[in-house]
């Protein structure tokens, strides 16, 4: 009950011993540079490394602002164009911001409109800030930002699955017909699912496309250690063990939430990405504060887990949402790419491409498959595969969908991918 007080106690203190030992090792540093003789390069050295670590520890220590995007630039046409961030609309729990941009000139752009969805998996929108930043050239780009659930007061009521369904619903209707959908890691649960009951609708704002990437449409799929420990504990261990009220001093005192810092360290520990890295990050990443941290509220992370994870609802064709059946086969001109990385252990290969099977009605000039060699979770939406090939993927595949329904988007200010790009492109097969 008391973990999360803990927590914040623990990281004030830390902060405090690290800007002490900070201060120390700083000090020793300079002390070995001034007296340690000019020709003998182990001192050097030596004070090199005391310097260093002198530095991650006051990082460690210092109070982080809010995160930010912070894209103020971007290239159009080989000329530098302003960004402004703008919030379209502004609910409970979330936004939808939109990320403007025009080059100057007379001419303006006809690109596509590109919504993105954050996931809610312990860490802010701006994880994906390599993703909107190299999709901006060559694109109109919507996020939808999801708040810290100790943010919002209790009388805000509680988010889960059907909320999420509802905001993505309203932001594609305040985005227009013929916007673009992608989603990632844990939003492509709620990206397939909208998408399905808007065709069923014949909505008129049906995403053109929709763009998959590292997702769990069907976790039991060569299941990773991070879906298996889920699935074994149980909704009521779960329940019991790992959502904590908020504390007092944060606006959403009393809420229940999974805390953004019990998500993190449980993904470091079951499912490390970097092997190799310091300590001393590791305690940064754990202890910093909440920095990028987000907490879920605890109805949506325990719905998640029961329908997505242990039920597989989606998968088995059960999902509902208020009342309404969500049936993927009932999309028939949204064009669907799905990308996963051969290296994720996070969310396995095949566990996306499940979409392609359940998605019955889409026809194959519609479809495609990216599975990009070497890459874990991460590497799909950030970092040099997302910029140097996965990115441009999504561009291609876009307008290739728009083609055939007579839209002529800019073309993509990209260069001709490498013939020895890491990305392996297959025709998805329809399970029989």
């Amino acid at each position: 009950m008391f973990v999360y007080q803990a927590h914040e106690y623990l990281s004030q203190s830390l902060k405090a011993t690290f800007n002490a030992a900070a201060q120390a090792l700083a000090l020793q540093g300079k002390l070995v540079k001034f007296f340690s003789p000019k020709a003998d390069p182990s001192c050097d050295e030596l004070a090199h490394n005391l310097m260093s670590s002198a530095r991650i520890l006051e990082h460690i220590g210092s109070e982080h602002p809010p995160a930010a995007f912070g894209l103020k630039t971007t290239k159009i046409n080989g000329q530098d164009c302003s960004v402004s961030e703008e919030t379209l609309v502004d609910k409970p729990f979330g936004r939808l911001l939109h990320f403007k941009c025009e080059p100057p000139g007379p001419a303006a752009r006809h690109v596509p409109k590109i919504l993105l969805l954050a996931p809610i998996s312990g860490h802010k929108a701006t994880i994906l800030r390599d993703t909107v930043r190299d999709l901006l050239p060559d694109s109109d780009v919507y996020v939808a930002e999801w708040k810290d659930a100790r943010e919002v007061p209790l009388k805000q009521g509680f988010f889960d699955l059907d909320t999420y369904f509802d905001y993505v619903q309203d932001y594609l209707h305040e985005i227009g017909p013929q916007a673009h959908l992608i989603g990632i890691s844990q939003s492509t649960v709620p990206a397939l699912s909208v998408t399905s009951l808007m065709a069923a609708r014949k909505d008129p704002c049906t995403p053109m496309s929709m763009t998959l990437m590292c997702g769990p449409i069907d976790p039991s799929i060569k299941e990773t250690e991070v879906s298996r420990l889920t699935r074994q504990q149980g909704i009521d261990w779960l329940r019991q063990n790992v959502i904590m009220p908020v504390p007092q001093g944060y606006a959403g005192a009393g809420r229940p939430v999974y805390p953004g810092f019990v998500q993190s360290a449980g993904i470091m520990m079951v499912a490390p990405q970097k092997q190799h890295q310091h300590p001393l990050h590791t305690i940064n990443e754990l202890f910093r504060g909440q920095g990028e941290k987000l907490d879920a509220d605890a109805p949506y992370y325990l719905q998640m887990i029961e329908d997505i994870f242990i039920k597989r609802r989606l998968a088995r064709g059960t999902l509902t949402s208020r009342n309404e059946k969500i049936d993927p086969g009932k999309i028939d001109r949204t064009g669907l790419l799905v990308v996963e990385g051969s290296n994720d252990n996070i969310t396995a290969p095949g566990q996306t491409k499940a979409a392609h099977d359940l998605c019955k009605g889409i026809p194959d000039h519609l479809r495609d498959y990216q599975l990009v060699v070497g890459a874990g979770h991460y590497d799909v939406f950030s970092g040099p595969l997302w910029e140097s090939n996965i990115s441009n993927k999504i561009k291609y595949f876009i307008r290739k969908i728009a083609a055939f329904e007579g839209i002529a988007y800019d073309p993509p200010q990209v260069a001709a991918l490498s013939k020895a790009a890491p990305i392996q492109s297959q025709k998805p097969a329809l399970a029989a």
